[in-house]
């Protein structure tokens, strides 16, 4: 049988309340010697500690240390007769059941290196706790596959809306060019007309006084008239008053 739970004892109440020790006994018989398990594991250079205890042989790997250099983040393996003791930490800075997966992985390394040491009558406990390591990874996986999928979904609407906003914003842009360049066309025809009336004659005044009265209803103001063709307030009196004389417009009281 398997049985995981936090650990308890001395290395534990050492330990930082945020770093939680985790131990799991996996009951599985081993045949070969103690020995021989040491023998196996031995040409494994990442292990910290490689300890025999009478019967049972104990692989120790410290991954990290804290700034006193006491093990932060380790794991522990306790080969037995009756089976494998199991001892790891999960700090904040891991996930736990990835965590469970990474042990579960360096065990079976393990057990395979030790030439079926350990045979396969008590692999069922083994497989029930790699089944809830694997059970909790496809959990992670769905909820981690749903999140990109709700963040999909929220990018797709975004990008709609960006796209509409730009579109109704190219409609406003050339509708304001088009104005725009409509509104250039005419300024620059009234600077022609103006550069033009700059140095009109008497008859050229005439003229266009003319079209402005018939073109303003029958009316004329002199200040607007004078701005529009860039001449003195004076000239455009003079120019209604030959108007005037010459029977070409009346005065309405």
């Amino acid at each position: 049988m398997a049985h995981e739970g936090k650990g308890g004892g001395k290395k534990e109440a050492e330990k930082p309340a945020s770093v939680e020790t985790v131990d799991v006994d996996i009951s599985i018989a081993r045949s070969g010697s103690g020995a021989h398990v040491k023998k196996a594991l031995s040409s494994l250079g990442f292990i910290t500690d490689l300890k025999e205890n009478g019967d049972t042989v104990t692989a120790s790997v410290v991954e990290t240390r804290d700034i006193h250099k006491d093990p932060y983040l380790y794991y522990e393996f306790a080969f037995k007769p009756s089976g494998v003791k199991v001892r790891y930490t999960v700090t904040p800075e891991v996930n736990a059941s990835r965590r469970r997966i990474d042990i579960c992985r360096n065990l079976l390394a393990m057990l395979a290196l030790m030439d079926g040491s350990y045979g396969a009558a008590g692999m069922g406990s083994l497989y029930s706790i790699i089944q809830k390591a694997l059970d909790d990874a496809s959990a992670n996986v769905t909820q981690s596959n749903q999140q990109l999928m709700n963040r999909h979904e929220t990018l797709k609407r975004e990008n709609a809306d960006l796209v509409n906003r730009h579109t109704k914003l190219k409609e406003e842009y050339d509708e304001l060019n088009n104005a725009f360049l409509e509104l250039e066309k005419r300024s620059a025809l009234l600077g022609e007309r103006v550069k033009q009336l700059e140095g009109m004659t008497d008859t050229e005044l005439k003229e266009e006084l003319q079209r402005w009265i018939f073109e303003h209803d029958g009316s004329i103001k002199y200040s607007d008239f004078a701005k529009t063709f860039n001449i003195p307030q004076s000239r455009v009196e003079e120019g209604v008053n030959m108007l005037l004389k010459e029977g070409y417009i009346v005065r309405s009281d």
